[in-house]
């Protein structure tokens, strides 16, 4: 049921438009890199 929930949540997020969806899976991309970097690093 949650499952649905989050589904619809993210089909009324695409049908409001896609930049919002883009910007919000670019700031997670770009978050995750960020805390990635620096545990890579000797």
């Amino acid at each position: 049921m949650i499952g649905l929930a989050m589904f619809a949540t993210a089909l009324v997020l695409l049908l409001i438009g896609f930049p919002v969806a883009f910007t919000f899976g670019g700031a997670a991309v770009i978050s995750a890199c960020c805390q990635k970097a620096p545990a890579s690093l000797p």
